[in-house]
């Protein structure tokens, strides 16, 4: 009589790695967006449509091959699985009712649970050849090992009929459908492992397991040369823009890959790829016709060839700050030789600082783009990210800039023996969650719940995951204030003087995040807006961060329009400062309206401020405007939002500080006729420059722990979100002021 097991299972909840790419392996429709929600709408049905069964024997070889070139009395494992025929009646059925992407999910979601199946079988397989002494020695595939009709072999040796209630048709397929048999050759000294499948072997046409493309990249560079092709061999039904994050070449992403913003354009040089209806809003004619497409839209079915705008990574103007030299207490001062590094982690950019520890000077600096750029120019979009899987992608990024920056910076001192005794971060409570990979749910909903705003002290391995050969140092994270009150909050507060903390005064970071804090007679009141990256070129159709080309200043004349840009270069786009010149010569012009809205003759298209190198005209558009309207009216209403919270008027605040580059870089009297600030203030502004790395580098020279704690510990944070008045006072300042 047959030893045949019969193993029932439980329903299968298909893993979602494997589902996606299996669907992508069959799924062709250009628009896969939504497939999240759609999986878990169609699980529950799944369930209930799928019932796991499996047969298991070990034949002799003779039984099954009836061949005469391998030993005819050596053991084979058969086995045979299903998961029934429900689900595939199910599938069938959402074909015919139309809806064939659930058809095409709900059938990948099948097979997975198939090849899940197998995976939960596999104890069972080995429990069955350690009766037999035996271990599996390979894994036979059908048909690239073996022809099919060995399937009708293992079919009648494991009574499939009656113990599955399978049944095979002419060609040898098994039905239902979702079934499979599975073969593995014994033998008494192979390994006590289960074989999984060869992709290598698969004839599958369209699996999206094995089948891959070949990708070639060619960047073209600000002068209009180009790098050197690059061939990348990536998984079929890839999108474009996930690879080019994968591979860390870096895309203008502002929106971060969700189809928006129109910024991740490439060109594709050969290949086949489809026209969306978002390269119809961002492309002319004329440049679909020269294969301009959204990278976030392509789906990799093909080779492919693209060109690729260099990013902007290495042409950045950035604020390194001012200091070169810090007083060092005496409990702070090392030994000749020894050194520290200050670390500002930007939401765009990254400034380091080295700081000799025995004589207080900055021995060299560096600054980089933040790469976390590529997932979203906003924290709001990486917390998204870092929750939809992408964490350990996020955590690694952030870990490789930094250990390229402290690279960089320690390489401008090769003649020196370095003993790094400190490193000390400063940086927002969202970017400090990334770096240390924890989980960014509590940034989610109010009331924001962070891992941790405490100080922490961690190895050099910790902290970066890597070792590191120039000493043993410490390195600090620095305490913050809230969520979205950060590190770098902190840090810029503890460079104010103590008069300036004492007494009444403003601080403000106009940064991505806008982080507002306010000092009245020893109190301290602390908030945070959500500006948007506005006011460093992000959401501007033609924005750019502050590099070479980059139009930083604007005015308007009698002949039309004048502008200056970055290291006087020509025009490639807007930055942050340019975006705010832009609005307030625009009101003086009265070619905007209080209500923003722009002149009949440019509302459609926007207006024309310059031509690119290749006659492309540079637009600031209607949909700018708003932005700009909602970034500074989130600003300026928190700004009344922390005066009245303090119960004071703004004739008291005594000085104003503008931290960070834009604020550095910020024409202030035309920011105060755009309404970010309040024009009784502009006198009482100073531009502070980079406060978040020189509170990095007063943390390395004068151990600042006790202010740093007591600014963390007496901020009163105010939720802006939860405040009555400040939605009213957002409204209210949406419209302009006039200009006079």
């Amino acid at each position: 009589m047959k030893d045949i097991r019969i193993i029932t299972g439980k329903p299968i909840i298909p893993p979602p790695d494997t589902v996606n790419a299996l669907f992508a392996g069959t799924h062709t429709a250009p628009d896969v967006s939504g497939i999240t929600e759609l999986y878990d709408r169609l699980l529950p049905k799944l369930k209930l449509h799928t019932l796991p069964k499996a047969a298991l024997c070990i034949q002799e070889r003779k039984n099954i091959l009836h061949s005469d070139h391998y030993n005819p009395d050596a053991l084979l494992l058969c086995a045979m699985l299903t998961i029934g025929s429900s689900i595939q009646r199910l599938i069938d059925r959402y074909a015919a009712d139309g809806d064939p992407l659930a058809a095409s999910l709900l059938n990948a979601m099948a097979d997975s649970c198939l090849f899940a199946w197998e995976e939960q079988l596999h104890s069972a397989m080995l429990t069955l050849c350690r009766e037999k002494n035996c271990g599996i020695l390979r894994r036979l595939e059908l048909p690239s090992d073996l022809p099919m009709h060995t399937q009708k072999a293992v079919f009648e040796a494991l009574d499939a009929d009656r113990t599955l209630g399978l049944s095979l048709t002419e060609g040898y397929m098994l039905s239902p459908e979702k079934s499979m048999s599975l073969i593995f050759e014994l033998d008494e000294l192979a390994p006590k492992k289960v074989p999984r499948h060869d992709c290598g072997k698969c004839r599958h046409p369209r699996c999206g397991f094995h089948s891959s493309v070949n990708l070639q990249i060619e960047q073209i560079r600000t002068d209009g040369t180009h790098t050197s092709p690059r061939t990348i061999s990536c998984k079929k039904g890839s999108r474009l823009f996930d690879v080019l994050q994968e591979h860390r070449i870096p895309v203008s992403a502002d929106c971060g890959g969700a189809g928006t913003c129109g910024k991740c354009g490439v060109t594709v040089r050969s290949g086949s790829v489809g026209v969306s209806p978002e390269d119809k809003l961002i492309f002319s004619e004329t440049e679909l016709n020269q294969g301009m497409r959204l990278s976030c839209n392509i789906r990799l079915e093909d080779d492919l060839s693209v060109l690729i705008p260099q990013a902007e990574e290495t042409a950045f103007q950035i604020l390194k700050g001012r200091t070169s030299y810090v007083p060092l207490a005496e409990q702070a001062r090392y030994a000749p030789g020894s050194y520290g590094i200050a670390i500002d982690i930007g939401t765009t950019t990254i400034a380091f600082a080295l700081l000799d520890l025995h004589t207080g000077i900055c021995a060299a600096s560096h600054t980089a783009i933040n790469s976390c750029r590529a997932f979203g120019t906003d924290v709001i979009r990486r917390i998204q990210a870092s929750n939809e899987g992408k964490k350990d992608q996020l955590q690694k990024t952030i870990q490789k800039d930094l250990l390229r920056g402290i690279d960089a910076l320690l390489n401008q001192c090769p003649a020196q023996t370095i003993r790094l005794q400190k490193i000390v971060i400063a940086a927002n409570t969202v970017m400090l969650h990334l770096l240390r990979g924890y989980s960014c749910e509590g940034f989610c909903r109010y009331p924001f719940s962070p891992v941790t705003l405490e100080r922490e002290v961690l190895s050099f391995t910790e902290a970066f995951g890597a070792s590191f050969d120039a000493g043993t140092p410490d390195v600090i994270l620095l305490p913050g204030i809230s969520a979205f009150v950060g590190a770098d909050i902190t840090a810029g507060l503890s460079t104010l003087s103590t008069r300036a903390r004492n007494g009444s005064c403003l601080f403000l970071d106009l940064g991505t995040n806008g982080e507002l804090a306010l000092f009245d007679n020893h109190r301290l009141f602390t908030a945070s807006t959500a500006a948007g990256p506005v006011f460093e070129g992000g959401n501007i159709r033609w924005g750019t961060g502050s590099i070479p080309g980059a139009i930083a200043n604007v005015s308007i004349g009698e002949e039309g329009p004048s502008v200056c840009t970055v290291a006087d270069m020509p025009p490639i786009g807007i930055c942050g400062t340019g975006v705010i010149e832009t609005v307030s010569e625009l009101l003086s012009a009265e070619i905007i309206d209080k209500t923003g809205k722009l002149k009949e003759a440019y509302f459609e298209k926007g207006y024309p401020l310059a031509n690119t190198m290749s006659g492309k005209t540079i637009l600031f558009t209607q949909r700018d405007i708003r932005e700009v309207q909602m970034a500074k009216a989130a600003i300026r209403a928190g700004i009344e939002i922390l005066l009245l919270t303090a119960g004071i008027s703004c004739d008291k605040i005594e000085q104003v500080f503008l931290a960070g580059g834009f604020g550095y870089y910020l024409n202030i009297p035309k920011a105060a006729s755009v309404g970010i600030l309040p024009k009784k203030l502009v006198s009482k502004t100073t531009a502070a420059g980079n406060t978040s790395l020189t509170g990095a580098l007063f943390y390395l020279a004068k151990q600042t722990d006790a202010v740093l704690s007591e600014l963390a510990a007496d901020a009163v944070d105010v939720p802006l979100a939860a405040d009555k008045h400040f939605q009213e006072l957002y409204l209210s300042h949406m419209e302009f002021e006039k200009i006079t």
